[in-house]
């Protein structure tokens, strides 16, 4: 038999969720804001970073080679699209 919440439980549910929904307004204004050479830029910054972290989860503290090779291109992408990400170590 499926669980059945409460009205107490299902109306805290509500009330999170448009806690929520009020909260990530302004983060979803910023996004939308960016260009969208911008907003790809994080997608595929968000997606390498999603993998690599359900692999080393899945494979317990591993990963693929090619994961590996993902991630590090996208650090290259990074450090080399934006300099004073790094102008500290020199």
């Amino acid at each position: 038999m499926p669980y059945i919440p409460s009205d107490e439980e299902v109306a805290r549910q509500v009330e999170w969720k448009e806690e929520r929904r009020l909260k990530n307004i302004p983060l979803q204004i910023g996004f939308n804001s960016l260009t969208d050479k911008q907003q790809d830029a994080l997608r595929q910054v968000y997606h390498t970073m999603d993998v690599f972290a359900e692999e080393m989860r899945d494979l317990e503290g591993d990963c693929y080679h090619s994961t590996m090779q993902n991630v590090l291109g996208v650090y290259g992408k990074l450090r080399t699209s934006f300099p004073n990400l790094h102008e500290d170590e020199y």
